[in-house]
């Protein structure tokens, strides 16, 4: 997992590091016109494997933001939430301020753990770790690349492509062992400028959603429904896997569900 990280970092440093700060805002402010904040590329991708038997899921994300005004760098906060099904591994975070003709780097250096309460749950054993970028100003960016182990299978997670600010670029990714029946549902697709791939890639299946220019939300307006309801979101899930030289389902069926549900109960 280091090596995505390093791999994402390098790539990220050569185009951003050679780019003239003013420059790059006016183009930006052109595009997005009366924004104070933009992702300008985010991406989800899950790595499905299976290993003796095992299905094992790690899950890499990245994040690319820029700040128009000094009143969007006031949403430089970010929250990456775990809990029993789901570990953070790797993780990097920096900003890079305008100083003339380049950028300053500065990293994050302060992380904190955080419990996190639901209403209407009795136990929930959720927490985020919490950062801030530092020092940003109008102008300035921010990068995030971190990793996630899904302990469970059936908690793969699912990708919206939504944000409380315009983004240019979000792409959605699944790579699968070719053992692994993976199937999935996409709602609320239509009227939206995406594409849609699936290939084989060095034996492995490729399915990939790539959504350009989506349009921001207000997560405060009153009475908007819950996102799922209207944006597009794709919800991926393990059907069957192979284990002793036969298929063991997973999910797919109501009554699959239960049953692993009524597990559950029993071993909490």
């Amino acid at each position: 997992m280091r090596k995505f990280l390093v791999a994402v970092f390098a790539m990220v440093s050569m185009t951003s590091f050679g780019q003239v700060p003013a420059e790059e805002q006016a183009a930006i402010n052109k595009e997005f016109e009366g924004e104070v904040f933009v992702t300008l590329k985010e991406s989800h991708v899950a790595d499905i494997s299976l290993k003796k038997g095992e299905v094992l899921i790690d899950q890499f994300f990245t994040e690319e933001c820029f700040y128009l005004t000094d009143e969007g760098a006031k949403r430089g906060s970010r929250a990456l939430p775990h809990g029993f099904f789901s570990d953070i591994g790797d993780k990097e975070a920096y900003s890079l301020i305008p100083a003339g003709k380049k950028y300053e780097k500065k990293k994050v250096t302060y992380f904190y753990n955080k419990d996190e309460f639901s209403s209407g749950i009795f136990v929930d054993d959720a927490e985020s770790i919490n950062f801030r970028f530092p020092g940003l100003t109008e102008g300035s960016k921010s990068y995030l690349a971190y990793t996630e182990v899904v302990n469970d299978p059936r908690f793969l997670s699912p990708h919206f492509f939504i944000a409380g600010a315009p983004v240019k670029e979000s792409i959605f990714k699944l790579v699968v062992d070719p053992e692994i029946e993976i199937a999935w549902k996409a709602f609320n697709m239509e009227g939206h400028d995406f594409a849609f791939e699936e290939k084989e890639e060095k034996g492995r299946k490729v399915i990939q959603w790539t959504f350009k220019n989506i349009a921001p939300y207000n997560y405060f307006e009153e009475d908007v429904a819950n996102p799922r309801y209207w944006a597009p979101h794709v919800i991926p899930y393990i059907v069957s896997y192979e284990k002793d030289g036969k298929q063991e389902p997973l999910l797919g069926t109501v009554d699959i569900l239960y049953s692993w549900y009524v597990d559950l109960l029993s071993r909490r």
